[in-house]
């Protein structure tokens, strides 16, 4: 239903003081120290991030592997990383126009998570209120309100005067405007919110003691309707304070620092799970958190949580040391599928070092991706080589063991970080941080910094940061970070954001964000370029075919651009060519096979602090490739290194990895050219120009599978694989399915042809706008209209493997005539296949139906086109020219549903499309529908 994050909000029993950073800024939970207790100083760890599957163009999962780092220490392999970065990177997908959250959660899982087709706009909205003091600690939507929670006096709209809210208050989520009706008193800060199953009501946990002049201690279920509690859920009684709250199969999962729950002998410390519906505290979870991070505290607790979307696990980070016996040090995870909670095998020793002895835990939030194959950890605790203080660390869900370690981590040089969200495509990032990407250096920038204040977006293939940055005030945190259907709410404790006023509340708006761009690199067969080798001139290159294991002739080319003796190794993402320099610069330019366009400087990391280690290694490069985030190198040594590298942003990596050393029949110093493809890299031998071949596995070349594939010279300073501008896979329709009776429950079954990755749309007509629908699980809604006697609604989701041969059920609250149409079309993009949508209804009883008009602002799109009316009397819908019809149904008896539903059987041309007018035997009034497809 929401992808809900809340950052630390400060418990009652904490003692730790608040220290300031060295630019003043007063610190609550969470700070930036130099001092403090420090662990010894451990030496550089390896953060590796793994490759991706072919497949994740529209699905986010796979198979995870795992990797040998050193000695004892196994990693594993991103099991499902993001799909932009994959083997075959493709178009990310577009801007999701859902608006509208499901109420409801599956009972077996946690609430349905959010997926984006892009990233945000860094241009906030400019409706939404301004809380005038205090903080912002918790944001949720529940259908078409959003709820904010906090330690807050009053509220302002844009323009408008101060109106007394204490510390939760409600708004209309597409206007701004205050919700009189919800207005709880409640005493003290409201830490974490969290929707009902029913959508109908919300939890409240912190530190507070009454609610609406009644004794609730830490806990409360307020209606929507009113802000009144809701009747049977009784509060148990709490020693202590929640800070964060998670509603999964059926449970409501509370955390925070408390010893018993219920009562004196119910001992809970830190965490315990209550009936959603009573209150009642349930034997499912017992897990016994015993010990403290500092030695000699005494607030034992859980400070955030979170559960993977199918249910099945939960991340705990907090101030304990133990989980039922076990080294669980700030943090452990649970398995929740069995008929109790159990503590997991799962564990890293990675936040067992001492950072700023400030803290009780320098632990701040975690957060798992929407496909639940991964999750992100956020820390404070002040600058300390070699931990994970101060840091962004990304985790593998199916990582198991006592040495698990981090796939990425991203550093901030000594600031917070104090919220996470991830929306498929990126991580977002909040604090009160100045830079990222700077692991060298405690409170100043040093190589590789990119500035980044307040807030961030990072890449979750390898934790780069996007070129997107509006920045903000820093403040104290940003305690929350809310990744709605349309788009990011951010919560916090300033006043300014993207150099306007926000105060502490602000939305970032996924419409006038975007797609991430893609870059798709070569595939074999193709064609392998060559140059710069020996005595060639300038503008020599040597083409030819290669399919991987047979080249044909090479063709002597002339180009004009480049001086291909300068260059130090090279290769191409989707028509631009990357190549190194001389001069120890990275360069990127278009390349369209002869001609090579301007030079553009990669120097992002650079604009604070020169990376003169990275320029260094430059010059010397003698080969490089591409994959999975990764810049690969030779550099004359006995070594294959790499960097992490964002195309989108120009940054790359301040860390220097090494792959591999020297192997069987492969001495790196002896290399002259090399690119990758398919779990295979090909390097070139500099002694005698022969291609070779070795296994490439999880980001790694595989010793002793080393062979010779081809005899002919391959030496030069440039050696890559073409990769031209790739359209994206073509939309195309797969199948639909089609329900019209009286009815308390309409249902269709998903196709059987449907397979995952596949956009799905169901179209929902009731003949009443009496009675209530209950949308599918699992469906996100992208809009309804209404007519004086008829609803039609339309709901979007993304197909998994599962979907084909399920029921798809749709209820309403009394008896109606309904009719569903599913149609569901391959290639579509990955999250939301929906880039725009409207409707229309007409004004008065007609035959003509006459569709809305949407911009189609790029190519590939798909139209679907959808008429639906309620009439005793029509018996035939004609289609318009120019589209495909898909699907037709005439209802029975009086006030019937009647609909058809078509669609372009093709991409439609950029500029507007709709207005096409079906036309009924007898007069009514329609409701119409155009909703765009966005391709891969």
């Amino acid at each position: 239903m929401r992808a809900q994050r809340t950052a630390t909000g400060k418990g009652p029993l904490l003692t730790s003081s608040r220290p300031c950073g060295k630019d003043g800024t007063a610190r609550r939970d969470g700070g930036d120290s130099s001092s403090g207790a420090k662990s010894p100083g451990t030496s550089r760890t390896r953060e590796t991030a793994g490759p991706l599957t072919r497949r994740q163009r529209r699905s986010l999962t796979g198979t995870g592997r795992s990797v040998r780092l050193w000695p004892g220490v196994t990693i594993a392999r991103m099991s499902s990383p993001l799909s932009r970065m994959s083997r075959f990177l493709t178009a990310a997908a577009v801007v999701a126009a859902a608006l509208v959250l499901s109420p409801a959660a599956p009972a077996s899982a946690a609430a349905d998570p959010v997926t984006h087709g892009g990233i945000v706009s860094a241009d906030p909205a400019d409706f939404t209120p301004h809380v005038q003091d205090g903080d912002v600690h918790a944001i949720v939507r529940i259908g078409d309100r959003i709820v904010v929670g906090g330690n807050f006096t009053a509220v302002r709209l844009p323009g408008g005067t101060d109106v007394p809210r204490g510390n939760a208050f409600a708004f209309d989520a597409d206007t701004g405007a205050l919700d009189t009706s919800f207005t709880p008193a409640v005493d003290g800060e409201v830490s974490v919110l969290v929707p009902s199953a029913d959508g109908e009501s919300v939890y409240l946990g912190g530190r507070f003691v009454n609610v609406n002049g009644v004794r609730s201690k830490s806990l409360a279920r307020l209606r929507l309707a009113d802000g009144r509690r809701v009747p049977g859920f009784t509060v148990p009684a709490l020693d202590g304070v929640i800070k964060d709250m998670k509603l999964a199969s059926g449970r409501l999962y509370i955390g925070g620092v408390f010893n018993n729950v219920a009562s004196a002998t119910a001992n809970r410390t830190g965490l315990a799970a209550l009936d959603p519906d009573t209150g009642a505290l349930g034997a499912f979870l017992n897990v016994k958190l015993t010990g403290t991070h500092q030695p000699g505290d005494v607030n034992i607790g859980v400070w955030k949580m979170d559960v993977s979307p199918d249910g099945a696990r939960m991340v705990l980070i907090g101030n304990f040391d133990q989980a039922d016996g076990l080294k669980r040090e700030q943090f452990a995870v649970l398995d929740l599928s069995g008929g109790t909670a159990a503590v997991a095998d799962v564990y890293t020793p990675r936040y067992e070092p001492g950072c700023s002895s400030s803290f009780d835990t320098y632990m701040r939030d975690v957060a798992f991706a929407p496909d639940g194959s991964y999750y992100v950890v956020v820390t404070t605790g002040a600058y300390s080589a070699g931990t994970l203080c101060d840091t962004a660390a990304r985790f593998e869900t199916d990582a198991s063991g006592t040495a698990v370690q981090p796939t990425w981590v991203n550093y901030t040089g000594g600031d917070t970080l104090t919220a996470v969200a991830i929306s498929g495509p990126v991580v977002y990032l909040g604090g009160h941080q100045r830079w990222l990407n700077n692991p060298f250096c405690a409170d100043r920038a040093c190589q590789g910094a990119v500035e980044r204040s307040g807030i961030a977006a990072v890449d979750p293939a390898n934790g780069m940061t996007f070129g997107w940055n509006p920045g903000k005030d820093r403040g104290v945190a940003v305690y929350d970070l809310t990744v709605t259907p349309d788009g990011l709410w951010v919560g916090s404790d300033t006043e300014q954001f993207a150099g306007e006023t926000h105060r502490r509340l602000a939305f970032l708006p996924l419409a006038g964000g975007g797609p991430l761009p893609a870059y798709v690199p070569g595939e074999l067969p193709g064609e392998v370029y060559t140059a710069g080798a020996g005595t060639d001139p300038a503008d020599r290159l040597r083409r030819r075919t290669f399919d991987g294991s047979t080249a044909g002739t090479p063709d002597e080319l002339t180009t004009t651009g480049l001086d291909w003796r300068t260059a130090r190794g090279a290769f191409m993402l989707g028509g631009t060519l990357y190549h190194g320099s001389a001069d120890g610069e990275l360069y990127r330019r278009t390349f369209d096979g002869t001609t090579a366009g301007a030079p553009t400087k990669i120097d992002t990391a650079d604009r604070l602090v020169r990376m003169s280690d990275w320029h260094t290694r430059l010059a010397s490069v003698r080969g490089m490739f591409y994959a999975d985030g990764r810049i690969y190198y030779t550099a004359g040594t006995s070594a294959l290194y790499y960097r992490y590298f964002n195309p989108e942003s120009d940054t790359v990596g301040a860390q220097e990895w090494q792959a591999a050393g020297d192997l069987p029949g492969l001495a790196w110093s002896g290399v002259a050219g090399m690119f990758a493809h398919d779990g295979k890299l090909y390097s070139v031998d500099e002694a005698t120009g022969r291609l070779r071949r070795t296994d490439f596995v999880d980001g790694v070349p595989v010793g002793g599978t080393t062979v010779q594939v081809d005899a002919g010279d391959w030496r030069g300073r440039a050696v890559f694989l073409n990769a031209g501008r790739t359209a994206p896979d073509p939309i195309a329709y797969r199948a639909g399915a089609g329900y019209n009776a009286n009815t308390l429950r309409a249902t269709v079954t998903v196709p059987s042809e449907v397979e995952a990755g596949d956009g799905m749309l169901l179209f929902g007509t009731v003949n009443s706008t009496a009675v209530t629908v209950t949308p599918p699980a699992g469906w996100t809604q992208v809009g309804t209209a209404t007519t004086g006697g008829a609803t039609s609604t339309v709901w979007r989701r993304e197909a998994t493997a599962s979907d084909a041969g399920s029921e798809v059920a749709v209820a309403v609250s009394a008896f109606a005539k309904v009719d569903l149409r599913l149609a569901a079309y391959d290639g579509t993009a990955a999250g939301s296949p929906v880039v725009e949508s409207a409707s229309f209804v007409d004004p008065a009883v007609t035959t003509a139906h006459r569709t809305p008009e949407v911009a189609v602002g790029a190519g590939g799109r798909w139209a679907v086109s959808y008429w639906a009316d309620k009439s005793s009397s029509t018996t035939l819908w004609t289609a318009p020219a120019g589209v495909t019809v898909r699907s037709t149904a005439i209802g029975a008896g009086s006030g019937r549903v009647s609909t058809l539903l078509a669609d372009s059987a093709g991409p439609v041309p950029t500029g507007t499309y709709g207005g096409l007018t079906a036309t009924t035997d007898a007069a009514s009034r329609g409701l119409m529908w155009t909703v765009l497809l966005g391709p891969a």
